[in-house]
């Protein structure tokens, strides 16, 4: 018994394929820039409110007004640019007795939903895209 499958549009399902890298990229680089925008104003509203801490992790609002973000192709960076960002973060130096007020992590946790939709959503998105240009 011979079985034949022939696909009709063969050759614009494998241009899209070969478009597959440079969509998906596109895709996961916008959610990468939103995600790094979402943290860096959660960590800076962190510092500025004390959410959840016994003390806020600042005197002058230095901190809080140092975040920055890199951004580069597939990568974000987000951090306080002040010298001293470390000791209240890591509970060091006299920042001992408050302890640990991790505001970066907190940030990324207290937005993870948030974040995980978004990659969720541009993949989706991608995915839809590498579909519609193969019919």
């Amino acid at each position: 018994m011979e079985v034949t499958i022939r696909i009709e549009n063969a050759k614009e399902i494998a241009r899209a394929f070969a478009k597959s890298p440079e969509v998906m990229a596109k895709e996961l680089q916008q959610a990468i820039n939103k995600s790094a925008l979402i943290i860096h104003k959660e960590s800076a509203n962190i510092v500025r409110t004390g959410k959840g801490y016994k003390k806020r992790p600042f005197k002058t609002g230095s901190l809080f007004r140092s975040f920055q973000t890199t951004i580069s192709p597939l990568k974000a960076i987000v951090w306080p640019k002040v010298h001293y960002a470390i000791y209240p973060h890591e509970g060091w130096s006299t920042s001992k007795k408050y302890g640990r007020r991790p505001f970066m992590e907190d940030a990324v946790k207290s937005k993870k939903k948030e974040i995980d939709k978004i990659f969720n959503d541009h993949l989706k998105d991608g995915l839809n895209k590498i579909a519609r240009s193969a019919k």
